[in-house]
């Protein structure tokens, strides 16, 4: 109610869903809009606060031309009969616009006028809502200062979930996905080409690949538990999916062009500790986010190998990341081979899976890494990188090239921790005893086949417990495309696969998948983790009852 002063009228345009009959959208916009101030006041103060229902009309585009007097916006005599807006985002009046100018101290955000200020409150009042965080990342995700201010202090009063806090941090330090850096990167190729990679267009660079967050509804809605009962979701993909982005659109492609110029492979041993920063910022975020801890995260899965192969499929943009810190340390080593060292070694000393993963792909380069310090680096936290399924691919092909370098005690080490097996640490509790046993025999076989296959003189012991693998399992085999050595393979359909028909009833299908388990059992909760980011709810109940 505005006291009868105002006699303005909103005109709604054909995107409102009001009718002329029950116009309630355009007489709400009519109130909140009124230049006092005084409904918007009292809408955002409301006990209990208007639902965020109202978020939509209020950001709709109904409003053109003929509204602008009632924002204090002098129109031009012409009706622009394509100008619409909304009133959450709307022209200013000069009063608060800012000014044109070539340069300015800070982000030139428009000034607030009382109406926003209000209805941002509002808005405060439901930062627990994932529609609101999925709103603001659908807007641009960038939070108008004065909104962040609030934000801010709504934070250190309202108890929030844990979830939800992480999203708004992201928010507030300006993570959350924002507009295409493409045309920035353009900018800087040419300037690239032109001048080489200066120090100003280094920094210029990282920028563009830093990573960003791109939040979207999640696939599957959270319903509770499976008795239909309404619990506390725990993890951030509960309530709304993620992917890590770059700026630059199409940043694979983009980097393979930029591969094919000269001035580029001069430019990589500049880049090394860049590309280690970028990654680093990378997992970090992933970690904020529930996708990354410090041994585990999904590198393995979207990018499984270091170096070069059919399997990289980059379908993640953040990927680029690992080709681009591999080149750098490709070319540092053939012109700085000690800085490529020193690097190798910052990585072993990061959390993640990626950077062991890095290092030992760097580590078969005998020239740069001494033999010595690899198998110090295969054996360290109790051998867990050696038995490690998302450091595998890199793991065997570490054992495969150092194996021949090997002097006869370093070879006793090396032997010893194949034989000895995986830490048991790595499979889950409730595995059952047979089912454990092969999934041992299996990493032993693998590992002494792989690193007999690269020394054929191997030890006595060694040998001895291969052969009676070997006769245990004669269905065990190297695959000559290498396959055994990926966590998971991606076939493109052209070779002849053997399929075995499934059960189609729950009880005989829980018996078939008993009789033909999986053989990667390894780490601690292993499926329940695979379950939340790739197979749909009833296949991880299903899975959850044969376990």
């Amino acid at each position: 109610h505005t006291g009868g002063h105002s006699t303005e009228c909103i005109h709604l345009n054909q995107n409102c869903s009001s009718t002329r009959q029950d116009d309630f959208i355009g007489r709400m916009l009519w109130a909140l809009s009124d230049k006092r101030a005084l409904p918007a006041k009292r809408f955002a103060e409301l006990d209990p606060a208007p639902p965020l229902d109202w978020l939509e009309p209020l950001a709709k585009t109904c409003l053109g031309h003929s509204d602008l007097m009632r924002f204090g916006v002098m129109p031009v005599s012409k009706k622009n009969d394509k100008l619409t807006y909304s009133l959450l985002q709307r022209p200013t009046p000069y009063t608060s616009a800012p000014w044109r100018t070539l340069v300015h101290y800070d982000f030139a955000a428009s000034q607030w006028d009382e109406i926003m200020s209000h209805l941002a409150h509002w808005l405060t009042r439901h930062l627990h809502d994932p529609t609101l965080i999925l709103w603001v990342a659908k807007e641009g995700g960038t939070l108008h200062p004065e909104f962040a201010r609030q934000v801010t202090q709504a934070l250190e009063k309202i108890p929030l979930s844990p979830l939800m806090k992480i999203l708004w941090r992201l928010a507030l330090s300006g993570r959350l996905q924002g507009r295409s850096t493409q045309r920035d990167y353009y900018e800087w190729l040419k300037r690239f080409r032109h001048e080489g990679l200066t120090p100003m267009l280094r920094l210029q660079l990282r920028g563009l690949l830093s990573p960003h967050v791109h939040l979207s509804k999640p696939f599957l809605g959270w319903e509770g538990d499976d008795q239909g009962k309404s619990i506390e979701p725990t993890r951030i993909k509960d309530i709304v999916d993620w992917e890590i982005v770059i700026g630059i659109e199409h940043v694979h492609s983009s980097m393979k062009e930029l591969s094919t110029d000269k001035g580029w492979h001069e430019a990589l041993p500049e880049l090394l500790s860049e590309a280690t920063i970028l990654l680093r910022d990378t997992l970090d975020l992933m970690r904020e986010l529930g996708g990354a801890e410090d041994r585990h995260d999904m590198s393995s899965m979207q990018h499984p190998s270091i170096s070069e192969h059919p399997q990289n499929n980059d379908f993640y943009d953040w990927t680029a990341l690992i080709d681009l810190a591999r080149d750098a340390w490709i070319a540092t080593s053939k012109e700085h081979p000690e800085r490529a060292r020193i690097e190798a070694e910052r990585w072993m000393g990061m959390p993640y899976p990626l950077f062991r993963r890095l290092a030992f792909f760097a580590a078969t380069d005998t020239s740069v890494v001494a033999p010595q310090q690899t198998l110090n680096w295969l054996l360290s936290d109790d051998h867990w990188w050696l038995w490690s399924l998302e450091t595998a691919r890199e793991t065997l092909r570490l054992v495969v090239t150092v194996a021949p370098y090997l002097d006869d005690r370093a070879r006793d080490s090396l032997e010893r921790a194949i034989l000895k097996g995986p830490p048991r640490a790595m499979f889950p509790e409730e595995i059952e005893s047979n089912r454990l046993q092969i999934t041992f025999d299996g990493e032993i076989w693998l590992g002494l086949a792989k690193y007999r296959a690269a020394r054929p003189e191997i030890g006595a012991n060694a040998e001895a417990q291969f052969i009676a693998l070997t006769q245990q399992y004669p269905e065990w085999r190297l695959h000559d495309d290498q396959r055994d050595e990926f966590s998971m393979w991606i076939d493109d359909g052209s070779e002849p696969q053997e399929i075995a028909p499934t059960p189609n009833r729950r009880r005989d299908l829980v018996a078939w998948l008993r009789k033909n388990p999986r053989a990667d059992h390894r780490h601690k909760d292993d499926w329940k983790k695979r379950c939340t980011h790739s197979f749909p709810a009833a296949a991880c109940a299903l899975i959850a009852t044969v376990q």
